[in-house]
């Protein structure tokens, strides 16, 4: 079985976003505009940590299909890619074709981290409830207030070991990581 080590830094933002992509545009997402945009998201010193698929969720944000973790040196990067004119010529392909997209979600980690994902195995990414054994600790970013998803703790957990997940009140999403 195929595993995915992703290392997360301290030091560094962590960007969640997550999207639903209208059926049958897919193509357009993956072949017209990922591999066109990631070289510009890299030149700035951003680094894509992984995509995934959601299963099932319970969240303010409704039910996205799929999400993304990236790792910023700082939200003034982020902000300098959707200032970037390269960028904002192939945003429009993402715009048209999203049913549901929401990004800039930031978050850090106190010390570096690394995570090993497994193929096909089903994770949680919990908001707003401590967890045991979790993999990865997450806390918001101060300085950005006008995000939707903010919680005050976000954790990745084995969605095998979440036995106290209280899933009628807690926000969580259960998602497998695409490993190639």
């Amino acid at each position: 079985m195929k595993t995915n080590q992703v290392n997360f830094k301290a030091g560094k933002l962590i960007e969640l976003s997550f999207a639903t992509i209208q059926q049958g545009q897919e193509a357009k997402v993956f072949n017209d505009y990922f591999p066109k945009v990631m070289p510009i998201v890299m030149s700035l010193g951003a680094q894509p940590l992984g995509s995934f698929s959601i299963h099932e969720t319970n969240s303010t944000l409704g039910s996205p299909k799929m999400g993304a973790l990236f790792q910023w040196p700082s939200i003034e990067v982020f902000n300098q890619l959707h200032e970037n004119t390269e960028f904002l010529a192939l945003k429009s392909i993402r715009d048209d074709v999203m049913e549901y997209f929401s990004n800039g979600h930031f978050f850090e980690v106190q010390q570096d981290c690394t995570v090993t994902f497994t193929e096909a195995q089903q994770y949680l990414l919990v908001a707003d409830q401590e967890m045991d054994n979790a993999l990865l600790n997450l806390t918001p970013v101060n300085s950005v207030a006008s995000f939707p998803f903010q919680p005050n703790l976000l954790q990745i957990v084995d969605k095998n070991s979440a036995l106290s997940l209280k899933a009628d009140t807690t926000q969580y999403f259960e998602f497998s990581l695409n490993i190639k």
